[in-house]
């Protein structure tokens, strides 16, 4: 899609580690932080190697906390310069509603 179209896609990952050594290239960049309904932070558990991360309780102890940057979809658009949005798509484990109804309706006439 990014060769035939000339897309550029950006992807999200929360974990600092995997988000390090992730490769970045300009059409497919990885950008830190979540998508969500307001300005803020969220707290993740990072698990051993278990698994990838989590929001249950740290009951055993063998997590680490990780305050994790939080924007808006409009404030995400305006940080990298996009006027016209084709495609979009989301996965945000369930927060999808908040994230588009918060967003603006001029932002939203902008997709497709």
């Amino acid at each position: 899609m990014i060769e035939h179209y000339g897309s550029h896609v950006y992807a999200s990952e929360l974990v600092p580690k995997w988000y390090d050594s992730l490769p970045k290239t300009r059409e497919f960049q990885f950008v830190s932080g979540r998508l969500v309904g307001e300005e803020g932070e969220i707290s993740i558990n990072i698990c051993d190697e278990r698994c990838t991360s989590a929001t249950t309780d740290d009951a055993d102890g063998t997590f680490e906390v990780v305050n994790i940057p939080c924007t808006t979809l409009d404030k995400f658009l305006v940080k990298f310069g996009f006027d016209d949005i084709h495609l979009i798509k989301i996965d945000i484990e369930g927060a999808e509603i908040d994230m588009l109804t918060s967003s603006s309706d001029e932002l939203l006439s902008k997709i497709g």
